[in-house]
């Protein structure tokens, strides 16, 4: 019984983690694509609010008590998390800032999902 209760435990775990990476992926598709068309401001907007709703959720989850990952590393992701957040409210009045540096940050995170 208790491996039976094991494995749906590592099942929802890995469930989560490829559910966060395909998250990433979206936002890292959306927000290539705003730098690929940096004239088209509705993209930038989208890939923008995409971008901020994920890591909100993200910052959100990780902060609560529920959240397993050892503290250390939740106060990491979380820095991480404020970062990307900044750069997103800094990106929606400087049209010239891009994506670069929250897509590297999203690829670091995604390949360590993987």
């Amino acid at each position: 019984m208790h491996n039976a209760y094991d494995e749906i435990a590592a099942d929802s775990g890995t469930e989560a983690r490829l559910r966060e990476r395909e998250a990433l992926l979206q936002s890292i598709v959306a927000m290539e694509e705003a730098d690929r068309n940096p004239s088209d401001a509705v993209r930038r907007t989208n890939a923008i609010v995409a971008v901020n709703r994920l890591w909100s959720t993200l910052v959100t989850d990780l902060a609560s008590a529920q959240n397993q990952y050892p503290r250390e590393l939740k106060a990491q992701l979380i820095s991480i998390g404020i970062f990307v957040l900044r750069q997103c409210e800094a990106m929606r009045t400087d049209e010239n800032k891009d994506f670069a540096a929250i897509v590297d940050i999203s690829r670091t995170l995604e390949k360590g999902l993987a």
